[in-house]
């Protein structure tokens, strides 16, 4: 009789046969002497069968002596709940309190006057009873009084003027019968108090007129009685010291990192695994991404620090960004990423193995035959437990459920080789538990008829003692004994909540609560009790959504090794060095950020930057490149000089400093600065204490060779304002900045300035036309060129801009070829200013459409998400043009097509969705689809009806320019609602725009079974087509080579490309293409990143794209799939093949056909997908590989290698057109992480899974 080895597992963990590392584990099956025999399993069974409650939950029962104080390894822990568990102080830090208020003069109480207890000190806050006589409302012609009542409140912190703190509380609020104390009868509240609701309770407690009737015995002697019981969470945004109070430190929440940090406390508690982490090696290691690193900064400071530790610095070292730090993830799928990480990154060190040792149990799936001497088992290692939760009762009830044994009869009998199909028993037994078991409880489940996740929120009960010996396959060495050492808790639903963690640190039962930055002690029963979960103990109606979701045991006999102290003289000493350098690095840092307090950055332009402006004002505030000076705010003007002097190279003397102010008319100019000796900046510019810029324009003396050394011209404001000036050249109609000039404006005229004009625009001395640029768009003409300046022009000040031109009518523009379009010409600078009020600088960004290969942007790193989207746009065409608003979209086109070189006919303009955004909006993400809307060809009005939005109000006559510099803030334009797009989106077409608009332009994916590569491409099919249609397009992108002749397509307009005909047409088309057209390329439908269907290619595209949007799919071709793909016999079947991660509804990857045959071993089916994927041996032995029947069950069934199978038997129905068409629900699944799939999908699932990127 053949023989094979046993697979056993010791309890120190030696083996006879190899067990995969993750889980596949190996294989024995025989006759007779078996791996597991039938004697063995039919006692595993009957012992099973034969299970208490109480020999599991040991809480349950009487438990020996008492633990002995100070011993963490004593073998029993005192009864749970006890009086003596924990000795919390009784001070103002407690928990728990009592007020008892004697309030007198009741009958004599004015309505609405506060009545206030004493306050009691809990948790550190001050807490009153508050007591007040409620008038009625005398509503129905009632006497108000009749309707007054007692208010009842619980106050806290009431004379606190914070508004940053926040308390949770539940008290019972009673008012004592005095003359019958049995009839008191307290009422519940439960709130979280903070600033704007620092009171709570029930503003109608009692109807007065029965509270003050002596015969009810509520008040004697005109004096009442009233009591509340409060039990109260650490505070939080309070000065709450964790350290001194629990000695232990808590963990900054990022934004929703809640789950992290109870994780991250779980295992610092675990001093084991924290001394492993400190002696892991990282030396040498990029500090912002190494996790060991990082890891280790967090454990060392949760050890050493007295204040709450920041995580961000471990999170960055995931690869994780700021977003990432705002979604709340799974605690569970977190502690398998992570741990997967730390144990990869300890192999090749002295801690290797560490992670095993500590958390890794193992278990034997076995199925053994009642009526032939025939069984198989396999044995698996695990590193945490998954309980059901639904329908059960404890823990116990769910182990039991775990090992319950399957009868394998009918129609699902097992097929035992040479025996041929038996019935048998199948089932799992533990062989091993570790030193610390994570029992994940799945409070979570996937609803397949809703599609969602919903969370069972029904009592569930756990031991603070577990024994897990029965449902060992034999005894080990020591009890499978254990002690709760943590309970991670969720509040909230699926959609979200909040993760807390009660950790019992050293074994002794004195339990803390770790909530982010707050840690407090509590008794036992909040830890355990009050997360069971259920109704509300106190409100039957009301489930609890608190409840337990990750509970920690740790192993009684390991108890000294697992929950070992560690001394700081154990972690490393260049570890020490590492970190604590790091700290005085970031305490500098921080010191430099508080000195910056003290700073101002001055922003500085010269004149250089006002000659390369053509437009109003003298540069554009927004745009414009300023030099910037860290200038200290009680620095003197000498010293402020010596700066600009040492970066300049100027003399002193030949510089000045004017300040940019925005006047009230919303123009930035520059006005004179008085600073006197002896007063500082922000002194002597006016500025406000915390005032963060400074605008100014230096003037520094032109640098002429015969006046190197002369100073600057003096400069007296009484008599002198500095005016500056700009000339209008009619022949190329554009404004030029050509200087500055101090006058004396009260004497000099008009026409005075005339010689020094010309000479500064270097045009002959002639007769002038003399504006003032007053504002945005407005310029006031001098018509008396005899008058002084004061009077020709009203309020003339320092800083105002003059402009001139020739009084020449005669004068011919310059026009530069191919330019006709963009410049216009206007004789006089009045109408040229008017226009710059029509004229809006248009960014457009060229549409791109992403044909990366491995585009799965979502599943990236950030930087190389980065990196993708730097480089799309280095290859996108952005192309700023001054556009006027007044033009048609066809002539922006014809502008936009010289520039392109391109015919303006095949440009298609968008706009983005929606006409309230900000300047600047939408990002430059042009190839986000969803954010543009195509302009279409017939559109008949102006740009301006594109860019302003409704009610965008402009002056009379003018464009919307003209109100811009209404929103002028700081130099700066601010993102104001309803203010003009500054950006639209083009895109070459292959067709003119008109036909390109009888077309339905559809992204899709293309999937080359070859190469397994992805690639997005836009196909343009004829609108009202079919699904063959969209396939033709894909092969004239593909470049295929359609056999045939094609003939004229009845709906006409030829293809996208001017090629051949689209093959929806005629019937002969049809006839002729239709074979090898699906023969080579196939639509399918994708659900959840599983190949839900085929897609008939009758099927019209709008049915198609509506069955696909309305569910949320998406849609693929597929490519160069297999040739025996293309038909199949009636005993073969197309089965899809996913990947996913823990649960089956969590799918993640490329999804993929293969052929599955009517007989054939699971193993050859196995071969098959690894081959497709290019798998070796060793990785596919980290795979699970399961087949999954929706329309059976949600349960995931493992296979033996050579296990016969029958999928095609598995559908359902007849199939209507083929294979292809069949809407299946048979599939077979990958389990493994997402790090092991290879190729990335495009697509992304809901929710975002966990990835730790380094």
């Amino acid at each position: 009789m053949a023989q094979t080895t046993d697979v056993e597992m010791t309890e120190d963990g030696e083996k006879s046969a190899p067990c995969s590392p993750n889980g596949t584990g190996s294989l024995s099956t025989s006759k007779g002497q078996t791996a597991m025999n039938s004697s063995m399993i039919a006692k595993c069974i009957d012992r099973i069968k034969n299970l208490n409650e109480t020999d599991v939950m040991l809480d349950n029962k009487t438990i020996g002596d008492k633990m002995t104080p100070g011993s963490v390894a004593a073998s029993n822990l005192p009864n749970q709940f006890s009086d003596e568990e924990m000795d919390i102080d009784n001070d103002d830090f407690r928990s728990d309190g009592e007020i008892r208020f004697v309030a007198t003069g009741v009958t004599k109480w004015k309505d609405q006057a506060h009545n206030l207890s004493e306050a009691v000190m809990v948790r550190n806050m001050p807490w009153r009873i508050l007591l007040m006589a409620r008038p009625g409302q005398g509503h129905g012609g009632q006497d108000p009084a009749s309707g007054r009542t007692l208010g009842f409140f619980l106050q806290c912190n009431g004379e606190n003027e914070s508004n940053t703190w926040n308390i949770h509380a539940s008290a019972e609020l009673s008012i004592v019968n005095q003359a019958s104390p049995e009839k008191t009868q307290p009422r519940r509240i439960n709130h979280t108090f903070y600033a704007k609701e620092n009171d709570w309770g029930y503003s109608n407690f009692l109807l007065w007129k029965e509270l003050i009737d002596p015969v009810k015995g509520w008040v004697k002697d005109d004096t009442l009685i009233a009591e509340a019981k409060m039990h109260a969470d650490a505070p939080h945004g309070v000065d709450w010291d964790s350290k001194r109070l629990t000695g232990f430190v808590g963990l900054k929440n990022q934004g929703a990192t809640c789950y992290m940090n109870s994780l991250l406390q779980s295992l610092y508690f675990i001093s084991r695994f924290r001394k492993a982490v400190y002696q892991m090696p990282t030396e040498g290691e990029d500090s912002t991404k190494n996790v060991p690193l990082a890891l280790q900064r967090v454990f060392y400071e949760l050890q050493l620090s007295t204040k709450s530790v920041a995580t961000k610095k471990l999170t960055r070292s995931f690869g994780w960004d700021n977003l990432d730090s705002f979604m709340q993830h799974d605690v569970q799928e977190l502690t398998r990423v992570l741990m997967d990480n730390i144990e990869t990154k300890m192999k090749g060190s002295h801690v290797e193995g560490v992670i095993p040792e500590l958390f890794e149990g193992k278990m034997l799936s076995y199925i053994s035959c009642k009526n032939v001497d025939y069984s198989s088992s396999r044995e698996e290692p695990f590193y945490d437990i998954q309980l059901s939760v639904k329908g059960k009762k404890n823990v116990y009830e769910s182990f039991k459920e775990y090992v319950a044994i399957e009868t394998m009869d009918g129609d699902n009998k097992y097929d035992a080789g040479a025996h041929g199909l038996q019935d048998a028993d199948k089932g799992v037994i533990f062989t091993k538990f570790p030193p610390v078991l994570h029992l994940h409880l799945m409070r979570f489940y996937f609803d397949y008829q809703t599609e969602q996740n919903v969370k069972i929120n029904d009592r569930y009960e756990f031991p603070q003692r577990l024994n897990l010996d029965p449902f060992l396959k034999e005894p080990g060495e020591t009890p499978a004994r254990y002690i709760l050492h943590a309970v991670l808790v969720h509040t909230g639903d699926n959609h979200g909540g909040h993760y807390v963690v009660y950790i019992n640190a050293l074994g002794d039962n004195k339990w803390c609560k770790f909530d982010d930055e707050v840690v407090s002690r509590c008794y036992a029963k909040e830890a355990v009790a009050q997360n069971y979960g259920g109704v509300d103990e106190h409100d039957n109606s009301v489930r609890n959504c608190t409840n337990a979701y990750m509970l920690v045991y740790v192993r009684e006999s390991h108890l000294d090794k697992v929950l070992c102290q560690v001394e700081e003289s154990e972690i490393p000493k260049d570890l020490i060095d590492r970190l604590e350098e790091e700290k005085t690095i970031e305490q500098q840092r921080r010191k430099e950020r508080e000195e910056a307090a003290h700073y101002i950055n001055m922003n500085v332009v010269n004149e250089e930057a006002f000659y390369s402006n053509n437009s109003c004002d003298l540069v554009p505030m927004d745009s414009t490149r300023f030099v910037d000076f860290r200038i200290r705010k009680d620095a003197k003007y000498d010293e402020v000089i010596k700066i600009l002097h040492d970066s300049y190279g100027y003399p002193e003397n030949q510089m000045r400093l004017w300040p940019l102010i925005m006047r009230d008319n919303n123009t930035f100019r520059p006005t004179d600065l008085e600073w006197p000796s002896g007063k500082t900046l922000i002194e002597a510019a006016d500025l406000e204490p915390n005032a963060l810029t400074f605008r100014v324009f230096l003037e520094l003396k032109p640098v002429l060779a015969t006046e190197l050394t002369k100073p600057l011209p003096s400069f007296n404001k009484n008599d002198q304002i500095c005016l500056f000036f700009k000339y209008y050249d009619t022949q190329i109609s554009k404004a030029i900045y050509v200087g500055h000039m101090y006058v004396n404006h009260k004497k000099m005229k008009v026409k005075d300035l005339f010689p020094e004009m010309c000479k500064m625009a270097q045009i002959a001395p002639c007769e002038l036309i003399v504006y003032e640029e007053v504002r945005y768009y407005d310029l006031v003409l001098a018509k008396d060129h005899s008058n002084k300046l004061s009077e020709a022009f009203q309020d003339l000040m320092t800083g105002d801009i003059l402009v001139f031109q020739k009084n020449d009518h005669n004068v011919k523009p310059l026009v530069t070829p191919g330019m006709e379009l963009e410049v216009e010409h206007f004789p006089l600078a009045r109408d040229y200013f008017l226009n710059l009020s029509f004229m809006v600088e248009i960014t457009f960004l060229e549409r791109l459409h992403n044909n990366n290969p491995q585009a799965a942007y979502a599943q990236l790193s950030p930087a190389a998400q980065q990196q993708q989207q730097q480089q799309m746009m280095w290859n996108q065409k952005n192309i700023t043009l001054n556009i006027n608003t007044k033009w048609t979209v066809a002539k922006t086109c014809q502008l936009l097509g010289q520039y392109l070189k391109q015919d303006p006919e095949h440009i298609q303009l968008l706009r983005p969705q929606g006409n309230t955004r900000s300047p600047g909006a939408p990002s430059l993400r042009s190839n986000d689809s969803e954010n543009w809307i195509p302009i279409p060809s017939t559109f008949e009005g102006a740009i301006k009806d594109i860019i302003v939005p409704p009610g965008f109000a402009t002056p009379p006559g003018l464009g919307p320019n003209a109100v811009q510099y209404r929103n002028r803030i700081s130099g700066t334009m601010q993102g104001v609602q309803n203010q003009p797009i500054k950006r639209l989106c083009f895109e070459v077409l292959e067709m003119k725009v008109s036909e390109f608009e009888n077309r339905k332009k559809i992204t899709i994916v293309i999937f080359d079974y070859e190469t397994r590569d992805e690639h997005e491409f836009t196909l343009y099919p004829l609108k009202g087509g079919k699904v063959v249609d969209i396939l033709y397009e894909a092969a004239k992108k593909l470049n295929l080579d359609l056999k045939g002749p094609v003939a004229a397509s009845s709906t006409g307009g030829g293809g996208a490309t001017g090629g051949q005909s689209s093959p929806s047409g005629s019937q002969t088309s049809q006839q002729l293409m239709m074979k090898e057209l699906v023969g080579r390329l196939r639509l399918v439908e994708l659900n959840n990143f599983k190949c839900n269907s085929i897609m008939d290619p009758f099927l019209s595209i709008d049915h198609a794209l509506q069955s696909v949007s309305q569910h949320g799919r998406q849609l693929r071709i597929d490519f160069r799939f297999p040739e025996n793909q293309r038909s199949t016999a009636p005993t073969e079947m197309l089965v899809g093949v996913a990947h996913y991660s823990k649960e089956i509804f969590n799918c993640f990857g490329t999804p993929f056909y293969i052929l599955c045959t009517s007989d054939e071993s699971f193993k050859e089916i196995r071969d098959r997908i690894c081959r497709f994927l290019d798998l070796s041996d060793r990785e596919a032995d980290k795979i699970k590989f399961t087949l999954v029947n929706q329309n059976q069950s949600t349960a995931v069934t493992p296979f033996n290698l050579e296990e016969k199978i029958n999928i095609v038997a598995q559908k359902e129905g007849a199939q209507k057109w083929t294979p292809r068409s069949m809407n299946s629900t048979v599939f077979l699944g990958l389990e493994h992480s997402t790090k092991n799939v290879g190729k990335k999908s495009r697509f992304q699932p809901f929710e975002k899974s966990i990835q730790i990127l380094n």
